[in-house]
């Protein structure tokens, strides 16, 4: 059978109205509509038709008779029928009826519904068979203790505790039912001695045999259903020559309470669902139509975020106008507390004494919404922040806080693609191909270059334009030299103009040749600047295109480069067809230091499991290189060709910082970091988890994920399986390595150390001097350095401050300055910071891992978090900071000063309520944490050395990821893909 595909349906107490799609159908004149019954009893149905929508109304679908009705057309003059099908996906289940159940007669109602494949039929029945199948059920119990019958009605006597579920004044429902189908309706109201249901015997004295009867009310969205429970036995009465049997259910009941807290009444979840929606002319309100207004009146309305119990609930309002009554959501109320990316759903609740009434609120009369219409609007709260109610694919209303420019990417998809990216005479060309099915009404307004960093500094690059089908062809030239460029990254930006709106869409590369070739063709994309900096275009992990600003480091001549491919040349031809050697490599930050838990680890190797070819990283010349003197038979150069043949041939990366500290920092061309980016790795972690967020960086399915992650304790591992999405398999409570060395030196020592190490501030990164000695940051460690208080405490009790500078700091540490002999400021390498922990009695930080370790030898922390909002604003932890540490928290330079005091009086002992708290955060406290790491390798070798499934081999392949975001914009391409991606998961 022929169909015919239909869009906008909507159905409401006056009828049914829909649109045919142009691409089916252009001409509704000639179409007559029939309901037809069993493919046998049809019914002509008058329409008002007109050029763009039909409508029956509820007059003609009066004509129906109890049953399952198909609506169909026929084209004037035809005899064939044309079945009806919602246009686009299959309807939710939700929507399975288009409620409401409209009445077209006292015992017959009406209800739109879909098939599977989104076929519209009608459905009429009687107003309970229908309303229990689309609404929502309380069910309960209520107990009887007798039924006594005059000539004119029956009493159903209650007990007093199941008449203080019913009120007074309303009408309830008696349903008497047989086991043939029967059903018969009977109005209840309580009796004027409010002892029980009074019921009329009009209708019961034409029952005959035995019924069944429960008693109902239907509340608005909810139907309650009480059955009867009986204290005696069966009740038979015989009267006036007829015999009507009551059977009531034996058996015992609970005692009901429903005086008590909401939290623990049964929560009844159904749908509520709105007319339509249209926006206040100042945005400032959303209405929603609704056509009973007292069915609304008792709901709250709240939006919850998805995935979380996170509740915000909404200001509300029943307003109306001439075009009908509407429930108002005041959307001046969000703001910009509201965490931006995140999805919050609509809902309505509402509270009584029996239950709590839940539902998800929607637009489920309205049919299947198109994907244009699917997005309602948008209010602006900042110029960062919006908050856009928009219709799920099941029809309900959600908010999603974005931005104003995600709004319109997602209205009006409009499709990017890379033609071409190439240099000549230090000018950047870039040509791009732009449409939208909006293709005639779009322009491409320039191409944006925004720095990473600070999106408030963007300058916009002009563009040639030519259009084509319905294609925009954009050329661009960047004259890289003349750019007003500062490190680091720029990201570009296509800027588009759609219906009088610009879009800002990020230019990604979906061209598997310009990737090859600004992997590999790195000097001829490469150019210096007068003052020694590189500016470079290179394709970022998710595809973005981005340009690098930076000074040229180490690494990076055509030397390098040489001895890079010659590595290469050499793995290829002699190593890569034969059987792997098991060869780990271990390296430290910048592969520059040899001081923390890898190189402990390495020691270990070195000196217990001489036999494993084990070998450690460092750069030749730096400070802890000396460190590694008793094994350099197990030393590589960081970057010679040893170092380089041997990553290429090694089967595992053990280190306590990314795998990209193996590799020259910052370089990403070159075959040599791609063959990193695949190998193997062990991560020991840095410090211990909880006082900073990194999930971003060492989360799992990333550059860094790691086949076994190191922690330390039950508590930690936690953090990497909720935050870092980690399995069990792939993690180790051991401990850290250098912790086997950590042992209490203070005691030695004549004059007492207080050890001050902060952290860095990722928002401080890279700043100008200038601007750093502006930072709250400095201003708080400069005023505690010269805290007269604090060098009059050091002075009187001959103490010593050591205060390390944080390696990303270190620009910046002459900038720190005090004149007090008691205080020595560290640039980063001047002591190794075991030691100094060792040798101090205290430590105060801010969110330094460095604390554990302190915490480890038993010895107080003190935390110095001036900036506590802003820290957590921008970086977080995964405890809570005002609740979790592990030692006393100062939030100004005085409090601190005062701890400092508290401890140098008590002979740096520690606070009991600290000490009750170790077992917790440390599974082990030995000095075998470096075996345990070994043997968790050995023992999780399968896991670690596995080979790589066909899925990741997919996903990695650089072939089909830039045929994917080339095609996956074709329906057909993006259906496999999506069918492809689900079987890989």
């Amino acid at each position: 059978m022929a169909r015919y595909n239909l869009k906008n349906v909507m159905w409401n107490e006056l009828g049914l109205k829909f649109e045919i799609d142009n691409n089916s159908f252009d001409d509704n004149e000639r179409l007559q509509f029939y309901a037809v019954q069993n493919d046998t009893h049809e019914i002509k149905l008058s329409a008002i038709k007109n050029e763009d929508s039909i409508f029956i109304s509820i007059e003609q679908l009066a004509l129906l008779e109890i049953g399952d009705w198909q609506i169909l057309a026929k084209e004037t003059n035809k005899y064939e029928f044309v079945q009806l099908h919602l246009l686009g996906p299959a309807a939710p289940k939700k929507m399975s009826f288009l409620k409401p159940a409209i009445h077209i007669a006292d015992d017959r109602v009406v209800i739109p519904n879909l098939t599977k494949k989104n076929k519209l039929n009608l459905k009429v029945s009687t107003p309970i068979s229908i309303q229990e199948q689309i609404y929502p059920t309380f069910e309960t119990k209520i107990f009887v203790e007798g039924i006594f019958h005059t000539e004119i009605s029956t009493l159903l006597l209650l007990t007093s505790q199941s008449l203080k579920l019913f009120k007074e004044n309303v009408q309830y429902e008696l349903v008497i039912y047989n086991n043939n189908g029967n059903i018969v309706q009977e109005p209840l109201y309580l009796s004027k001695e409010k002892k029980g249901f009074l019921i009329s015997n009009h209708k019961l004295k034409s029952l005959k045999g035995l019924h069944n009867f429960y008693v109902r009310f239907f509340n608005k969205n909810i139907i309650e259903r009480y059955e009867p429970l009986y204290q005696n036995s069966s009740v038979q009465e015989s009267k006036y020559g007829q015999t009507y049997n009551f059977n009531i259910n034996q058996s015992l009941i609970l005692s009901m309470n429903y005086g008590f807290g909401i939290e623990n009444l049964p929560v009844i979840k159904g749908h509520l669902s709105f007319l339509n929606y249209i926006w206040k002319d100042d945005n400032s309100a959303l209405l929603f139509a609704i056509e009973n207004e007292d069915s609304f009146i008792d709901y709250k309305f709240y939006i919850k975020r998805r995935g979380t119990e996170e509740r915000f609930y909404i200001d509300t309002s029943i307003v109306k106008n001439e075009r009908g009554s509407f429930l108002s959501i005041d959307i001046s109320c969000f703001n910009e507390e509201f965490v931006q990316n995140t999805r919050w759903d609509l809902f309505a609740e509402n509270h009584t004494q029996k239950y709590v009434e839940r539902n998800r609120v929607g637009l489920y009369s309205l049919g299947c919404i198109s994907d244009k219409d699917k997005f309602i609007g948008y209010h602006e709260i900042n110029f960062k922040q919006s908050v856009i109610p928009y219709v799920t694919k099941s029809n309900e209303i959600s908010f999603h806080f974005t931005t104003k420019n995600s709004f319109m990417k997602n209205k009006f998809p409009i499709q990017v693609a890379m033609k071409k990216l190439d240099m000549t005479e230090k000018k950047l060309n870039i040509t791009i191909d732009v449409w939208s099915i909006e293709g005639d009404n779009l322009k491409v307004k320039g191409l944006d270059l925004t720095l990473r960093s600070d999106y408030e500094k963007t300058f916009r690059i002009e563009n040639e334009e030519e259009r084509y089908d319905r294609k925009i062809k954009a050329d661009f030239q960047l004259d890289l030299l003349n750019l007003p460029l500062e490190q680091f990254y720029w990201d570009f930006y296509v800027i588009v103009e759609i219906d009088n709106q610009e879009v800002s869409i990020r230019l990604a590369n979906d061209s598997f040749l310009i990737k090859k070739k600004l992997k590999h063709l790195m000097f001829k994309y490469t150019i210096q600047d007068k003052n020694g900096y590189l500016i470079y275009p290179y394709v970022t992990i998710n595809g973005g295109v981005s340009l690098t600003y930076r000074l040229k480091g180490n690494f990076e001549e055509r030397s390098n480069k040489l001895v890079e491919y010659l590595a290469y040349l050499v793995y290829s031809t002699f190593y890569q067809f034969k059987k792997k050697e098991n060869i780990w490599l271990i390296h430290e930050k910048f592969s520059e230091t040899a001081q923390d838990n890898s190189f402990y680890f390495f020691k270990y190797c070195y000196e217990n499991q001489k036999d494993k070819p084990i070998y450690y990283v460092i750069k030749k010349g730096t400070a802890d290189e000396a460190n590694l003197t008793p094994y350099l038979d197990r030393v590589v150069y960081f970057m010679s060709y040893k170092h380089l043949l041997l990553l290429l041939r090694s089967t595992l990366i053990v280190s306590s910082e990314a795998k990209g500290h193996g590799y020259a920092w910052r370089v990403s061309h070159g075959i040599i970091r791609e063959h990193l980016n695949q190998k193997k790795y062990v991560f020991l972690q840095h410090g211990v988890l909880g006082l900073k967020k990194v999930d971003s960086t060492f989360n799992y399915n990333t550059a860094n994920t790691a086949e076994l992650f190191v922690v330390s304790s039950e508590f930690e591992k936690e953090i990497v399986k909720e935050h870092f999405g980690y399995k069990e398999e792939h993690m180790a409570v051991t401990g850290l390595s250098r912790w086997d060395v950590l042992e209490d030196h203070s005691e030695k020592l004549t004059q007492k150390e207080i050890f001050l190490m902060p952290t860095w501030r990722n928002w401080l990164e890279e700043v100008t001097e200038s601007e750093f000695v502006k930072s709250d940051y400095y201003k708080a460690y400069d005023n505690l350095l010269n805290s007269d208080k604090l060098l009059h405490l050091l002075n009187t009790n001959n103490i010593r401050l050591n205060f390390y500078v944080h390696p990303k700091f270190m620009p910046y540490v002459k900038s720190f300055v005090t004149d007090n002999n008691n205080i020595r400021i560290l640039a980063f390498g001047e002591e190794k910071v075991n030691t100094l922990l060792m040798k101090a009695s205290l430590l105060i930080t801010d969110y330094s891992s460095v604390a554990w370790e302190m915490y480890y030898q038993k010895k107080p922390v003190v935390f110095f978090q001036f900036d506590l909002d802003k820290y957590e604003y921008h970086q977080g932890a995964y405890m809570d900071l005002q609740k979790d540490l592990f030692g006393d928290a100062c939030y100004n330079v005085e409090s601190l000063v005062n701890s400092l005091s508290y401890y140098i009086e008590t002979g740096f002992e520690e606070k009991k309520e600290y000490v009750n708290m170790r077992n917790f955060y440390f599974k082990y406290t030995d000095h075998q944490n470096s075996s345990r790491i070994f043997n968790e390798i050995n023992k999780k070798s399968k896991v670690i050395n596995r080979s790589k499934t066909f899925s990741e081999r997919v996903k990695n392949n650089d072939l089909l990821i830039a045929i994917w975001r080339r095609y996956k914009n074709v329906p057909i391409v993006n259906k496999a893909g999506k069918i492809v991606k689900s079987r890989l998961k």
